[in-house]
């Protein structure tokens, strides 16, 4: 005996696409609008995209808006003698006789940040952390 086959119908679909026409270019008026040159925009003199608040300067430089000259400029730091400087020479000078050596190191001085640009002071970061702000804006 041989066993009925049985075949699932598979359903038929209509796949006929409508022919695709080429697009026609079409000439619309003009709006009556002149053509203007697109507005460059200013190419900053340096390529510092960001930057530092005065009161976030730390030991090494960065880069500012100036408050004086209004450029944004990396700042250039000097290493000055200060209050820690004065109170670890005396500590030095009373334990080891060495009072000199804080003075010849930078490790125990203050930071001064001035302008790159004009070269005003700016801030002054001191051996213990806090920031004091020179420079502020003239109107």
């Amino acid at each position: 005996m041989a066993s009925p086959q049985y075949t699932a119908e598979q359903p038929q679909y209509h796949t006929e696409q409508p022919a695709m026409q080429p697009i026609q270019e079409k000439n619309y008026p003009q709006q009556g609008l002149p053509e203007q040159p697109m507005a460059q925009q200013p190419v900053p003199a340096n390529n510092f995209a960001s930057a530092t608040p005065l009161v976030s300067l730390q030991q090494g430089p960065a880069p500012v808006d100036c408050p004086v000259c209004r450029v944004r400029q990396m700042t250039r730091v000097e290493f000055v003698s200060g209050g820690t400087t004065h109170l670890i020479a005396i500590l030095c000078c009373l334990g080891l006789c060495c009072g000199c050596v804080p003075y010849l190191t930078t490790w125990f001085k203050d930071v001064e940040h001035k302008c790159g640009n004009c070269g005003a002071l700016l801030a002054v970061w001191h051996r213990s952390g806090r920031v004091e702000v020179i420079a502020h804006a003239t109107t």
